[in-house]
């Protein structure tokens, strides 16, 4: 990588980062000690030269890899020091709990993150972390969900910033390297001469994940050497056309509690003749709208709820999460579950 290269990197960044981040801001950073965390690391570090913010890191010990997680730990501790930027470190049994809960490895070590995050965030009196996902992590995530059957949402892939509530704090995520290819970011490493750490698991493929990035990826960039140019074009006609049924669902709804002069109410009659794509928004909407989120709630979760919306028989209801839509006589209802029952691990 040239210099010149380096810089027109490292303004792209700053002008991502200069859109979300205000002077004086406190930032949570998840700092794992890879190359994207990294690298992540030294652009807030170089763009807090110009705009003074607060960075705090953070690290999860997932204690997955025996002597090399205590390795990754001792190296962001380190690091965090030379820089004299503070670091706040945790430290989980990720196989243990994942076997408690009856969940895989990554979505326990991802919610273990969060939760983590979220109560650093109440600790600061902030609610902006940061983290290092890239363009070829966007690439995954959208051939993920095309294989779970994601449906529109799914195709998105990323979003550059999003909001969700954990643990009854409301966290904003900001990706600011969603642009930016994973060799990029290697390159400008090796060209600065930054160490970082290899996580050896990125090579099991017995994760999904794992074996799209070694396996799919690397095809579809031989096809086509522009595939993230390719894949950003796509993402922006898709979210133009979810922007427009959004729109209308929002009317939809709106419409519908207005002639019953109640919230969250739709006229059963109107909802079932409509055309399927906006009946899937929006239901889409009212989940996102009472659950503050749509974490975890995607095209299968949608179609169940629409089975038990379009059934014209007797009173019926269905479940999910926090959320309940229900049918009684011509009426179709959305309720919140007033209480969560938090897992304890």
């Amino acid at each position: 990588m040239q210099l010149q290269e380096a810089k027109k990197l490292e303004k792209s960044i700053f002008e991502t980062l200069s859109k979300h981040i205000k002077k004086g801001e406190k930032v949570i950073l998840g700092l794992s000690g890879g190359a994207d965390s990294v690298f992540l690391f030294e652009m807030l570090k170089k763009f807090a030269e110009k705009t003074p913010i607060k960075i705090v890191a953070a690290h999860v010990n997932h204690m997955l890899r025996g002597l090399e997680s205590e390795k990754d730990e001792k190296f962001v501790k380190d690091l965090a020091k030379k820089y004299k930027t503070e670091i706040k470190i945790l430290k989980k049994d990720i196989a243990k709990i994942s076997k408690k809960l009856g969940r895989g490895l990554e979505e326990t070590g991802r919610q273990v993150r969060h939760e983590f995050f979220a109560k650093l965030a109440k600790e600061l009196k902030t609610n902006l972390v940061l983290t290092a996902h890239h363009a070829d992590d966007n690439l995954e995530t959208i051939l993920l969900n095309i294989v779970r059957g994601a449906g529109l949402k799914g195709l998105l892939g990323m979003e550059e910033k999003i909001k969700h509530k954990i643990a009854n704090t409301d966290l904003s995520f900001l990706k600011p390297l969603l642009q930016v290819p994973k060799q990029q970011i290697e390159n400008y490493l090796t060209h600065k001469k930054i160490e970082f750490v290899k996580d050896l698991s990125n090579l099991d493929e017995t994760f999904n994940r794992n074996l799209i990035r070694s396996k799919i990826v690397p095809t579809l960039k031989k096809i086509n050497k522009n595939i993230f140019g390719t894949v950003a074009k796509n993402v922006k006609n898709i979210g133009e056309t979810l922007d427009f049924l959004d729109d209308e669902a929002k009317k939809f709804i709106k419409k519908s509690e207005k002639i019953l002069k109640e919230k969250n109410a739709l006229i059963a009659k109107d909802f079932r003749e409509a055309n399927k794509a906006l009946k899937k928004a929006v239901i889409r909407e009212l989940y996102k709208v009472n659950a503050k989120t749509l974490k975890d709630f995607g095209n299968a979760q949608i179609d169940e709820i629409l089975k038990v919306l379009d059934k014209n028989i007797g009173n019926k209801s269905k479940k999910i999460g926090p959320i309940t839509f229900s049918v009684n006589k011509n009426r179709i209802k959305v309720s919140v579950e007033k209480k969560h029952k938090k897992v304890q691990y």
